[in-house]
């Protein structure tokens, strides 16, 4: 971890990529992200010790993609708050970090449009867009996440919208 720490290559924003026992989808969200049409990211894949080869798929994405992506493949599985910790530890100095889950999928130009938010107005201390909900077939459903959480109060102290109303999409 602390190689990967020091030879994390120079990107703006390092995407946190959780992952358990879900091979099925982690390449489509790889391929997914790596669509983006802001193209200064890296990716740090976590996998939580997955017994479907998860972890190996991560780190065949990561040799594919060494400028892309890195993999961090648990020996042990420690669970969620674990991984987050343990990536976020790597990630302390990241200029800008996003959370991306491995059965969700981004639009191409997500990093685009919240990176201009940020130039827009520096002062932000972060971002978050709606999402939409798909079924197990790729299918979009017409809900989105708003529909079933409301929207924020983009007024609302950070605080207030992160730990007490919890209303944001991870992903986003």
């Amino acid at each position: 971890l602390r190689d990967l720490q020091r030879h994390l290559p120079d990107a703006e924003v390092f995407v946190f990529l959780l992952s358990y026992n879900r091979r099925h989808y982690l390449a489509g969200c790889l391929e997914n992200i790596l669509k983006q049409t802001y193209r200064s990211f890296h990716v740090v894949v976590v996998d939580d010790a997955s017994p479907d080869g998860a972890g190996e798929l991560a780190r065949e994405y990561a040799d594919r993609h060494p400028d892309h992506i890195s993999a961090i493949c648990k020996p042990t599985r420690r669970g969620v708050a674990h991984s987050v910790n343990l990536v976020l530890g790597v990630l302390r100095d990241a200029p800008f970090v996003a959370g991306q889950a491995d059965d969700d999928l981004w639009h191409p130009t997500k990093l685009e449009k919240q990176m201009a938010a940020f130039a827009e107005d520096p002062a932000l201390g972060f971002v978050a867009t709606d999402a939409a909900y798909m079924d197990a077939h790729g299918q979009l459903t017409g809900e989105l996440f708003s529909h079933r959480y409301g929207t924020p109060d983009v007024i609302a102290p950070a605080k207030r919208i992160l730990a007490d109303l919890n209303d944001l999409c991870g992903s986003s």
